[in-house]
């Protein structure tokens, strides 16, 4: 007999939505703080599992991600990104298409140059789709980085003007050129440091592609299945 998942009802529904419309970090760490990390909230076609937590991370990224889809997750992007965008790539097409060529100059060139197995090069909608994913990934989640990078020196003068007195020494005050990237240890720390504290991408949503077990539970096949790196970095554990 399967076990039934843990997960707000009736009233208690309606405290947590209030949250999530306000406050969606905090209304998944107070859930998880409720029932653990693993529970069901929502209703209908809005009916999400939850699993979070470091396991929960590693056995959707790295020990099982074949049991996943994604493209029904981010169907909503196709408008934006395209529908051959990696974002709503599964299996062998994402394969095909995050292929690279041994050399390339640059993005485009290397789109343009990349072949699948057969020797086919990506069509131009695919070249397109992938382009403005770049620009929109770019914008998005780069933009967002940099910017909590900053606040977060900000903060700490002493690991601003650390970073800064780096940069200095490398580049002797000139501009910053992709072979001084592996000279900056400390500012690849601040930069991790950051990822690690504030995630552009907070929270990640796959379909399971067949039922599966964690934690003491079965997750139905097709069900949407949300994880986030985000509340497992701030866990007190």
């Amino acid at each position: 007999m399967a076990v039934q998942l843990p997960g707000p009802t009736g009233l208690a529904n309606l405290t947590y939505g209030r949250l999530f419309l306000t406050r969606p970090y905090a209304a998944i760490a107070a859930l998880y703080a409720a029932y653990g990390p693993v529970f069901v909230y929502g209703q209908g076609p809005f009916r999400y599992f939850y699993l979070i937590g470091p396991e929960a991370n590693h056995y959707l990224l790295a020990s099982n991600p074949g049991n996943f889809r994604w493209r029904e997750a981010f169907e909503v992007l196709a408008p934006i990104d395209g529908e051959t965008a990696l974002i709503l790539s599964d299996g062998e097409d994402h394969k095909r298409r995050r292929a690279s060529p041994d050399e390339a100059d640059d993005v485009m060139a290397l789109l343009v140059a990349t072949k699948d197995e057969t020797g086919d090069f990506l069509s131009n909608l695919e070249v397109r789709d992938q382009v403005v994913s770049l620009i929109a990934a770019g914008f998005d989640t780069t933009s967002a980085a940099m910017g909590w990078a900053v606040y977060a020196m900000l903060k700490e003068p002493a690991i601003w003007e650390r970073a800064r007195a780096e940069v200095e020494q490398v580049t002797g005050r000139g501009p910053l050129a992709v072979e001084h990237l592996g000279q900056l240890p400390y500012l690849d720390w601040v930069i991790s440091e950051t990822l690690r504290l504030y995630s552009p991408a907070v929270i990640g949503v796959r379909k399971a592609a067949a039922a599966f077990e964690f934690g003491g539970y079965t997750i139905p096949a097709g069900s949407m299945v949300i994880y986030s790196q985000y509340i497992t970095q701030w866990m007190d554990e």
